[in-house]
């Protein structure tokens, strides 16, 4: 439906059903573009101990190939509203082995982090 001028809104609750029945499938139906993992990596210039949170992570095609590229030099925290996008990630993450990430339910607008230092995605 449309909202003012070149205003696209959509009902939060048809968004959320839709990603929930895509969740299983999204990974491989879309494609990964490894640009963006390798600007993340050279504009973090070899830091190390980073906390990244990654907002509206969904299945998150992108975590385990920025996991990869940045070694054990960091902890993915991954924010989601979709709970099953969230579970479909954590399995994805787990089978690859990868230990330094969390998932957490959450809205960007409120997010569930402690304070500190964070790069966000």
């Amino acid at each position: 439906m449309l909202g003012t001028k070149n205003e696209l809104t959509v009902d939060k609750k048809i968004m959320y059903n839709h990603f929930s029945r895509i969740a299983s499938k999204y990974r491989t139906v879309r494609t990964t573009d490894i640009k963006p993992i390798l600007h993340i990596k050279n504009r973090l210039n070899a830091k190390t101990s980073i906390n990244i949170v990654d907002v509206g992570c969904g299945d998150r095609r992108y975590s385990l190939e920025l996991l990869r590229c940045l070694n054990d030099d960091c902890f993915l925290h991954c924010i989601d509203t979709n709970e099953d996008m969230l579970s479909c990630l954590e399995d994805y993450l787990t089978e690859q082995n990868t230990l330094n990430f969390c998932v957490r339910h959450g809205d960007a607008n409120k997010l569930p982090l402690e304070s500190t230092r964070w790069i966000v995605l």
